[in-house]
């Protein structure tokens, strides 16, 4: 196999025997940005980042951030949503995000979060009567 092209990203063998991949996204502040994927061989890597590189294409965000479900229902609230809601639907929203969604899966990544996240929220505990 030959060269990777310019912005086409790069893949290397790590010391533990995993392979890595990495794609330049943009340029913010003089620097670049760089998206990491790992997997296991060097085929996966590729697929990785070949759907990096097609997202990018078609203008869809890349994250780069580990952020949370709740740092990001934090920041909508703020955000987007506050500006265009009346005061009271905006304190229901509030209302709802701090009681029932950020302690349930305000932890979670959310570029890891699931169907089944939701599901399992919306369920609830199961009492055992």
């Amino acid at each position: 196999m030959g060269r990777r092209g310019r912005h086409e990203g790069s893949i290397y063998r790590r010391s533990d025997g995993r392979w890595a991949g990495a794609v330049t996204l943009d340029y913010q502040g003089g620097r670049r940005r760089r998206k990491q994927v790992y997997g296991r061989t060097r085929k996966e890597v590729r697929d990785q980042i070949t759907k990096l590189l097609t997202d990018q294409q078609f203008g869809l965000p890349i994250s780069t951030e580990r952020q949370t479900v709740g740092q990001f229902l934090e920041h909508w609230l703020e955000s987007p949503a506050r500006p265009r809601l009346r005061p009271r639907t905006f304190a229901g929203y509030k209302t709802i995000v701090s009681q029932y969604l950020i302690p349930v899966l305000g932890k979670t990544q959310l570029r890891k979060l699931t169907p089944q996240h939701v599901q399992q929220m919306l369920i609830g505990p199961r009492s055992s009567a």
